[in-house]
């Protein structure tokens, strides 16, 4: 795998990025159109893509860091056919090389399904496993609920 890493994506990224999205996500979380998830990019400050490419140049995984009210925050997602190799252990040992702390939200329930029907599997083990807590905020939508994990470097 090539690692990546981009302020801007380009077109076919664009486009890999939204399908990955769609496909790896639960259905309550996909973007109807590549335009609403551009959109959702554009409002985040300081946005920062990487992708782990295979010798195909097609994208395995997506990470991103941005800043939300002060925090500095992360999304990752890795296609099923790449997990469990090590990437996702890789993408967050990268991210927090440069970095005090990351935050994010977790889906903590696998009560989801993706748009092929498979189920969604929580990644709060895997975060757990990797050093973030679990703080006590919760994101409750109508659709979809899931909790605030924290990662700080150990001094």
């Amino acid at each position: 795998m090539n690692l990546l890493e981009t302020s801007i994506l380009s077109p076919e990224c664009k486009e890999q990025v939204f399908e990955l999205w769609n496909r790896e996500y639960p259905v309550e979380l996909q973007n109807e159109n590549l335009e609403d998830m551009l959109s959702y990019m554009d409002g985040l400050e300081d946005l920062r893509h990487g992708m782990l490419m295979d010798n195909k140049s097609k994208i395995q995984a997506w990470f991103a860091t941005y800043k939300n009210l002060g925090e500095q925050r992360f999304i990752i997602i890795i296609a099923r056919e790449a997990q469990g190799q090590g990437h996702g252990s890789f993408i967050l040992d990268h991210l927090k090389k440069d970095r005090e702390v990351l935050h994010g939200w977790v889906i903590d329930e696998d009560r989801y399904q993706r748009e092929d029907g498979s189920p969604y599997r929580s990644p709060l083990d895997f975060y757990r496993k990797h050093g973030f807590e679990v703080l006590d905020e919760r994101l409750e939508r109508a659709l979809i609920s899931g909790v605030k994990v924290k990662w700080t470097r150990q001094l």
